[in-house]
């Protein structure tokens, strides 16, 4: 059974995050320390404590964040788990390229920092958020976005599924799109996110983004990475890169990630980080039957991975022979 591990990002954030894992893992704590260190924030007690409003501070959130997801990748790795490829969404696609070699622990904190000072300057001059729309075909859901731009910045930041989609951009446009989805009856749900990410008011921020990575090596990956900016899977380290800082303003193509994993004969999606937020988004995708998908971590913190039961039951450790697009 092909199995692939996808990484969340902003939005998968909780007080308590984490903390069986740190508690239980020497390896955990050791990503935790280094992540303190390079971002100079209290990222143990805000993890343990919050509030919510601190862990969503890019600057907080995009170094935890990555340092949770890692320690996970290490504790999978020794339990003899190996993926048969990985993505992340949005913030998440750090870890990802962690999972694959790309980047060595230190270096993915290095970049997860870059990210946070980034984006927290740009969420102080922005007066901006995101709101997830669902329960209508995502084309209608669409339209009225683009209807919106006429009279606001506002833009779709995120294609999850057929009915599922995220708006992002101005507050005020964003809050008329949602009004205007609620009367043809969509849900919406908050995102707990500092600005108006993948949108093109982060045009700047994907610009700077990509020159301070310069001095960050990537190397070729040793599994194949689908990019949540296309959807595709990417085997240039320079391509990686560019795809990394890009998605800053474009919106993730989660839709397009999980259709391409399928085609390439993933049956297993393994959420690797806290919480459950894209097993969420995957109940949305019309999945093939016989398609499982698992997350690791409960949002009270409690993790399932320390189960030998249930890490038994993702099955078939050995990663599948994939190709690169």
């Amino acid at each position: 059974m092909a199995m692939a591990w996808v990484f969340p990002g902003q939005g998968s954030q909780y007080p308590g995050m984490g903390r069986e894992l740190f508690r239980r893992s020497a390896i955990a704590r050791e990503w935790l320390a280094i992540a303190e260190e390079l971002s100079r924030q209290p990222l143990a007690e805000l993890a343990r404590r919050g509030p919510l409003a601190d862990l969503t501070r890019p600057r907080v959130l995009e170094p935890l964040l990555t340092a949770l997801n890692g320690a996970y990748v290490d504790y999978l790795r020794e339990q003899g788990l190996c993926p048969a490829c990985v993505a992340g969404y949005s913030a998440g696609e750090v870890a990802a390229l962690y999972a694959a070699d790309v980047l060595d622990r230190c270096q993915a904190l290095q970049v997860a920092v870059l990210r946070g000072d980034i984006l927290e300057r740009r969420a102080t001059a922005l007066d901006g958020g995101m709101v997830a729309l669902y329960g209508v075909a995502a084309a209608a859901l669409e339209r009225l976005v683009n209807e919106q731009r006429d009279s606001g910045s506002v833009a779709v930041g995120a294609r999850n599924g057929r009915r599922h989609l995220t708006v992002t951009g101005a507050r005020p446009a964003v809050a008329a799109v949602e009004r205007r989805a609620l009367a043809i009856g969509a849900f919406s749900a908050a995102i707990d996110a500092a600005g108006p990410w993948h949108c093109q008011l982060l045009a700047d921020a994907s610009q700077e983004l990509l020159e301070r990575l310069r001095a960050i090596p990537f190397r070729s990956p040793r599994l194949p990475v689908f990019v949540c900016a296309t959807g595709n899977a990417v085997a240039s380290p320079q391509a990686l890169k560019t795809h990394l800082a890009v998605q800053l303003s474009r919106p993730i193509q989660w839709n397009a990630v999980v259709r391409k994993m399928l085609e390439r004969g993933v049956r297993l999606f393994l959420e690797v980080g806290p919480g459950r937020v894209l097993n969420g988004l995957l109940s949305q995708q019309d999945l093939p039957a016989g398609v499982r998908r698992q997350f690791l971590e409960r949002p009270d913190g409690a993790t399932r991975a320390f189960r030998p039961d249930f890490l038994a039951g993702l099955g078939d450790r050995r990663p599948a022979q994939m190709r690169f697009a």
